[in-house]
């Protein structure tokens, strides 16, 4: 599948960011390092799929989290970037809060661990900047 532009992703996570934490700057990076803006299913053996490469465990997490009648999120759900998203920016939302509101010890968690968060938070500041672009992402990968 091909990439999304930098623009197609603005509007999506504008549209389907569920944290009450992350900026959508943070988002788009968070995306940026995960798949290049290149919705996937991750390796053979690995439940990460879409966008924000949510797993079988934190899929069940947010459901758990959410009320009885809620809307719950299905494994074919991460499929669509829409619901990929609002899936992922709830879980970060669970991550951060399971480390005291720690974002960088939260989102660390997510990820690959010590360290994982720090190009994301340097890539969110550079995009907040009224000039920030593409070029930020490259702070991550290019």
């Amino acid at each position: 599948m091909a990439a999304l532009t930098l623009s197609e992703i603005r509007q999506l996570v504008s549209k389907n960011n569920r944290s009450n934490i992350l900026s959508d700057e943070f988002i788009i990076c968070q995306i940026w390092k995960e798949c290049g803006f290149r919705p996937r299913r991750n390796e053979e053996g690995s439940s990460a799929t879409g966008m924000m490469q949510m797993t079988k465990a934190a899929i069940k997490d947010v459901n758990a989290s959410l009320g009885q009648h809620a809307k719950h999120y299905t494994e074919q759900d991460m499929s669509d970037n829409a619901l990929n998203i609002q899936c992922g920016t709830l879980y970060l939302d669970i991550r951060i809060k399971r480390a005291g509101n720690d974002i960088k010890a939260g989102v660390n968690g997510y990820g690959t661990g010590n360290g994982y968060v720090d190009n994301i938070l340097a890539c969110e500041a550079c995009l907040k900047k009224a000039t920030g672009g593409i070029n930020c992402l490259v702070q991550i990968h290019p």
